[in-house]
């Protein structure tokens, strides 16, 4: 990955990229893109002597991102707790807000509080969370 920061956290990230991560470079952004300098650092990205470790790190990383997103790897795992506080607290919000509603309209299966409902995954809130 090449990358060529110019304003905002694009600073941060190129050096996450060229120097935590090591599967990419940062242009020097002190100086003007050239078309030159495009060419070097491309040709460095496909042939250089960085370009092999910098391969054999994406394939790390990104096997290290297909566990985390199984059914049970940490990222699904962090992400149905963080759906469950949503819900709670939807449910809470439902409970304090509207607190005259007949019975049957404070059932999630039926009432409708907000449309994001509809949209997964927040629509697990009104059945079973799915488990890994």
């Amino acid at each position: 990955m090449a990358c060529r920061p110019f304003f905002g956290d694009q600073q941060m990230n190129a050096r996450a990229v060229a120097e935590m991560w090591r599967f990419g470079m940062s242009f020097d952004d002190s100086r003007p893109m050239t078309r030159v300098g495009v060419a070097a650092a491309v040709a460095s990205l496909l042939s250089g002597e960085d370009e092999a470790p910098m391969r054999a790190r994406a394939r790390e990383l990104q096997a290290e991102v297909d566990e985390a997103f199984q059914p049970d790897g940490g990222s699904m795992i962090n992400f149905r707790k963080f759906v469950e506080i949503v819900c709670a607290l939807m449910s809470d919000a439902r409970r304090r807000l509207v607190p005259g509603l007949p019975p049957h309209a404070k059932n999630p299966r039926t009432f409708r509080f907000f449309p994001i409902y509809d949209r997964p995954p927040l629509n697990s809130c009104l059945g079973a969370m799915p488990r890994g």
